[in-house]
């Protein structure tokens, strides 16, 4: 792990994109597999437009990128950690975007902490284990493959405008906290 984590840092220190000012604008992440047999993603403070999806077409943990307000992005004992810094701040949060794919030959949990805007899930190929939202959500489309078990669907907070689709004959129970 120590070595994916000085890989990670490495790329990241290469990945920045670099507006007028000098603050980052956009940047693209990658990390090594490093030997997980399972991975988690936490976006710890929110999301604007979020597009998360599986793909089996590399063979690192994930590629993701960033536009906008570029976040901090960590993995630690697989746990890819995405945060930006302050709620607000001086940045307009409705410039952030991103696209993060997830290696689908790992079982992954996904979670949203803060709230989200528009949040895509194009998970159809991914091994879900759970998925889980706080802070409310105002579009979240959710597309999800075969579940491994029960697949746990939290979204905690609230939510205005929520789709799911799922295989035929998948039985769904949805957990709604918070209005």
């Amino acid at each position: 792990m120590e070595r994916v984590n000085r890989e990670e840092a490495e790329s990241l220190r290469q990945s920045r994109e670099v507006a007028t000012d000098g603050s980052p604008t956009s940047s693209e992440h990658v990390a090594p597999m490093g030997g997980l047999e399972r991975a988690r993603l936490a976006f710890r403070s929110g999301a604007n437009e979020l597009l998360l999806r599986g793909s089996s077409a590399f063979g690192d943990l994930y590629h993701a990128k960033f536009e906008g307000q570029v976040p901090h992005v960590r993995l630690r004992d697989g746990v890819v950690s995405v945060q930006y810094k302050g709620r607000f701040g001086g940045w307009d949060w409705r410039e952030r975007r991103a696209d993060v794919a997830l290696n689908a030959t790992l079982p992954w949990d996904i979670e949203v902490v803060g709230g989200a805007n528009k949040l895509q899930g194009k998970l159809s190929g991914l091994d879900l284990r759970s998925f889980e939202t706080s802070g409310g959500v105002n579009q979240l489309r959710l597309t999800v493959g075969p579940p491994t078990g029960t697949v746990p669907i939290r979204l905690n907070g609230g939510i205005h405008d929520f789709r799911l689709e799922r295989p035929p004959g998948s039985a769904v129970r949805l957990k709604l906290n918070g209005g």
